[in-house]
């Protein structure tokens, strides 16, 4: 308890969240070449459905204020064609999100379709007002 490097999930009944987009951001460059199906730590395949899943590391979530998720991992169903340049706005479509604790923090998992880049300043923009 509590020092496990493992990340500790919910067991019973994980909340889930679907929604149709999420903002994430990649500081470093994606080469679509680089991106291979996401495997768990005693290397079988994440499916989904049948079909793997892609993780694409490095990329990170931000939430309604723009601030990263430091703890998030993000993964899609089809993985990237083109190569996406370093420090892009990126948007996750179709997404389910799952969030989990790791070492007493909240960290969210995000499963997406696939992603696109966003428009220019896009994660500086995200939040809606409801008032």
């Amino acid at each position: 308890e509590g020092g496990d490097a493992a990340p500790q999930r919910y067991k019973e009944d994980p909340m889930r969240i679907s929604t149709p987009t999420v903002v994430a951001f990649a500081p470093d460059a994606i080469d679509p070449k680089d991106v291979t199906p996401a495997t768990d730590d005693d290397g079988t395949l994440r499916m989904i459905d049948g079909a793997p899943v892609y993780l694409l590391r490095g990329v990170m979530v931000r939430d309604a204020d723009g601030r990263t998720i430091k703890s998030s991992t993000v993964r899609v169903r089809t993985a990237p064609t083109t190569p996406i340049p370093p420090l892009t706005a990126l948007r996750c479509v179709d997404c389910m999100l799952t969030p989990w604790v790791r070492d007493g923090r909240v960290a969210l998992s995000v499963r997406a379709d696939h992603v696109e880049i966003a428009a220019p300043n896009a994660a500086r923009h995200q939040a809606v007002d409801h008032e």
